[in-house]
């Protein structure tokens, strides 16, 4: 009796020894499988991020070489008729919504001495300075081509930037041109990121938050939200550090693995 009583107590706790054993093995199953997929959702991540950030760039510097063209050829003797040049200009990009050149001439009516010829032949009002505008300052003060802010316009209701660039002949600053650029493709492929579960969103220089597939942190004509303070400050930390991946509290809650390339 006594040997079935030791031999019962042997067999529980090899039970026990090996119920511990299956219970180390499956956690440790778990971590592995867990630490497998935080790995793919972060080399995924960055890649995607890349993609996208690609993608950007090289519109952007497709419209850089358009608008250094646009300054270096207002600047040709063979260019008399400004209106017929950028009419014909901006006949080249279909995301291209109007391009102008701003040249110092000689007994225009403007105080600033300096005449806006725009395409589809916009004519500025008498008291219009285009010496003022932020884009003209920014072109003069950059010394390469300015990109603005994007901005709402207001009666296509479009997302859009302005590039601008210094014109000079023989050395002299004599104007700059500048070309608004409609960003409905860039918000376009932003957009097809949203799957109900992951989501790309686009950000300026300075933080402003352009895409969002929440309506209320996107950039509206009448409102704007930045990733210092939208949704108190979730965005913050990530956009801070280059391409580094942070877990943070998504916006429609549940945790998310964020990077950002700046």
């Amino acid at each position: 009796m006594g040997i079935e009583k030791l031999s019962a107590n042997v067999n529980k706790k090899v039970s026990v020894v090996v119920k511990r054993i299956i219970w180390a093995i499956c956690l440790l199953a778990g971590l592995i499988v867990l630490v497998i997929f935080i790995t793919n959702t972060i080399r995924d991540n960055n890649k995607q991020v890349r993609l996208y950030t690609a993608e950007i760039d090289n519109k952007m510097q497709e419209k850089v070489g358009f608008i250094n063209t646009v300054a270096s050829g207002a600047a040709a003797d063979s260019i008399t008729d400004y209106y017929a040049y950028v009419n014909r200009l901006v006949k080249q990009y279909d995301d291209v919504s109007a391009v102008y050149v701003c040249i110092k001439e000689r007994d225009t009516i403007y105080k600033d001495g300096i005449m806006t010829y725009m395409s589809g032949g916009w004519l500025p009002p008498e008291d219009f300075v285009v010496s003022e505008r932020g884009w003209f300052v920014g072109a003069n003060t950059s010394g390469d081509v300015y990109v603005s802010d994007p901005y709402i316009d207001e009666q296509s209701g479009n997302m859009c930037i302005t590039l601008s660039k210094t014109i000079f002949k023989d050395g002299i600053a004599i104007g700059v041109a500048g070309l608004d650029m409609y960003m409905d493709d860039l918000v376009s492929v932003i957009e097809t990121s949203y799957d109900g579960g992951n989501y790309v969103f686009l950000a300026s220089d300075n933080g402003t938050i352009l895409t969002h597939p929440n309506a209320d942190i996107a950039l509206k004509a009448d409102s704007s939200s930045n990733v210092a303070d939208a949704l108190n400050g979730k965005y913050n930390s990530v956009c801070q550090e280059n391409l580094r991946t942070k877990l943070i509290m998504a916006y429609s809650g549940g945790f998310k693995f964020a990077i950002s390339n700046r």
